[in-house]
């Protein structure tokens, strides 16, 4: 799109026809004008606009959606001094914006985070967020999608940050990585009995394990780890709760693969999981397919992590052959998706690799049986 900036009145109009004409060729106009003015220069400002005055949900969205596209991939069009504006202009955005819709939430906090990896002058950015907007719990939910997604997208393809800065921003974020765990805590604290906020602090947790910057001396003995526990042991537990709760066990067993330099973690971990089995077994009975699957990608995650422990000290330890005990419990699941999930275990390359398969192949063959019985 070039030439003079569009009105905010032909912009509604746009957004409106993409989402409510009933003519399928007039969706596709404004489809195509709109994409248009999201490649233009004319999209910040008008994506600002719009998310002040706050007509409705679905320009809100668009503007959203289009604030983060251009972080991602036009940020080069801003002059350096306008970023520190931007970054509070979106802040704004996000607190004013926190009740209307969640997926409006998701792409601001994407925005923001986004910014905060390109903007180097922007130091100590979780700090940042954390004072500023813990003490408010109408903020927390907003605060942990910021912390969730920030993560995740120090290696988006998207950006366009080079290694060294990629380096900056990990060693940044690992820095700051036990203030947000303090975070999580206090969230915990605050949510009671409020699952979505339960879930918010898991996927949070599960997002900094991926990116593997949390101390593993510090994580053993925090009380985050026995409430994922706990709440994966319950049979009341909700299956959305017991998703996210899995995901980030799951997470946590991937972050100690080299289980030597995360010994603390490990011993915690590996017991937390072999309490487990009771649960499984009751998911079984009730034939709650969605628990079982979960209790099976745990299992398979603890024994894809301890395997050379189980090849090298067989019975010992952390060698402990409870490991390949619950995998074959799972394989006597009568439901395919179950005895699937076992099937795909990945032997760890390297000089091990000859001897896990040796020591897999006889696991692996009783539920490649299983599978061709379905």
């Amino acid at each position: 799109m070039e030439g003079a900036k569009p009105t905010l009145q032909l912009v509604y109009q746009a957004v409106q026809a993409l989402y409510h004409d009933p003519d399928p060729s007039g969706k596709e106009r404004a489809s195509f004008w709109l994409g248009e003015l999201q490649r233009s220069v004319h999209a910040w400002e008008i994506s600002d606009q719009l998310l002040q005055i706050r007509q409705d949900v679905e320009s809100c969205y668009f503007a959203a959606q289009t604030m983060k596209m251009k972080i991602q991939t036009s940020f080069y069009e801003l002059p350096t001094d306008s970023h520190a504006s931007l970054r509070d202009s979106l802040l704004t955005h996000i607190q004013n914006l926190k009740d209307l819709s969640p997926v409006i939430v998701t792409q601001l906090a994407l925005a923001i985070a986004d910014l905060a990896l390109q903007m180097p002058s922007w130091k100590g950015c979780v700090q940042t967020l954390v004072e500023k907007y813990s003490n408010d719990v109408t903020s927390l939910p907003f605060l942990l999608e910021i912390l969730t997604v920030l993560p995740e997208e120090v290696h988006s393809r998207s950006l366009r940050i080079g290694a060294n800065r990629r380096t900056e921003i990990i060693e940044d974020l690992a820095f700051y990585s036990s203030t947000v765990v303090s975070l999580l805590m206090t969230c915990v604290e605050k949510a009671g009995t409020d699952e979505k906020m339960l879930m918010k602090v898991f996927r949070c947790l599960g997002s900094w394990f991926n990116l593997g910057v949390l101390d593993s001396n510090f994580m053993a003995n925090n009380k985050l780890l026995a409430l994922l526990f706990e709440v994966l042991q319950q049979d009341k537990t909700s299956s959305n709760l017991h998703e996210a709760a899995s995901d980030c066990v799951c997470s946590a067993l991937y972050a100690i693969e080299n289980v030597e330099t995360n010994l603390p973690l490990a011993m915690q971990l590996f017991q937390g999981v072999l309490t487990l089995e009771t649960a499984y077994h009751m998911a079984v009975a009730r034939e709650d397919l969605d628990k079982v699957l979960n209790y099976c990608r745990i299992f398979t995650e603890l024994c894809e992590t301890f395997l050379e422990k189980i090849v090298c000290t067989p019975g010992q330890g952390l060698g402990d052959l409870r490991t390949l005990e619950l995998l074959l419990i799972c394989a006597g699941h009568p439901q395919y998706e179950v005895v699937f999930i076992l099937y795909i275990i990945k032997p760890s390359p390297g000089f091990m690799l000859h001897v896990i398969h040796i020591l897999l192949s006889p696991i692996q063959l009783f539920i490649s049986g299983k599978l061709c019985s379905f």
